[in-house]
């Protein structure tokens, strides 16, 4: 079978996500989002030329941050009057300016009230980045969100064996549509 026979057979059943995720899965379309390494620089490489870096957001501040460490002398450009990029928490009494507009962020100035206007997450397989904000003390918090492939584990269900979140999820549906098929086959709804 050819590889377009294939994927136009998988669109048919499941749609252009099946389509992509196939391909993934296959090896036949490289993932977006891959973990990258930290640039290996030799130690004083850079002989102290200078370099310009458009932008103070993560990509930015790594770079500056990278070839500082190879002796080069970096200067950041910025057009926002703020470090961080698409990165953007604002507190209370903050100010937010665009387009000519200026609002003032509403609620409480207590520290523990914050909202990220960016990314609302770090995806686990981000090690690099992850690594960064080790080596500088970011603080990172944990974000509750369901995970479709996290395991559950318990030795005493699922024969001792772990099992993926998304596998509980379908099996406790299939379970509960066959006691309806079963109530609904005996006309037990009806009998109440």
């Amino acid at each position: 079978m050819k590889r377009r026979t294939l994927m136009n057979l998988v669109a048919r059943a499941g749609g252009t996500t099946a389509v992509l995720t196939t391909l993934k899965a296959m090896g036949w379309l490289p993932s977006q989002a891959t973990t990258q390494q930290r640039p290996e620089l030799g130690a004083q490489s850079g002989n102290n030329a200078s370099v310009v870096i458009l932008g103070a957001g993560i990509a930015g501040m790594t770079a500056a941050y990278e070839l500082a460490k190879a002796g080069y002398r970096c200067r950041i450009l910025e057009a926002h009057d703020r470090a961080g990029g698409r990165c953007w928490t604002v507190r209370g009494g903050d100010t937010l300016s665009e387009f000519g507009q200026t609002e003032t962020v509403p609620f409480d100035r207590d520290p523990a009230l914050y909202f990220n206007l960016g990314p609302a997450r770090i995806p686990y397989h981000h090690t690099a980045l992850l690594g960064y904000c080790k080596e500088f003390g970011v603080p990172l918090e944990v974000i509750v969100n369901e995970n479709r492939a996290a395991y559950f584990q318990d030795d005493g269900a699922f024969g001792g064996s772990a099992v993926q979140n998304r596998q509980v999820i379908n099996d406790s549906r299939g379970y509960l549509a066959e006691l309806l098929a079963k109530a609904i086959n005996r006309n037990a709804l009806e009998s109440g």
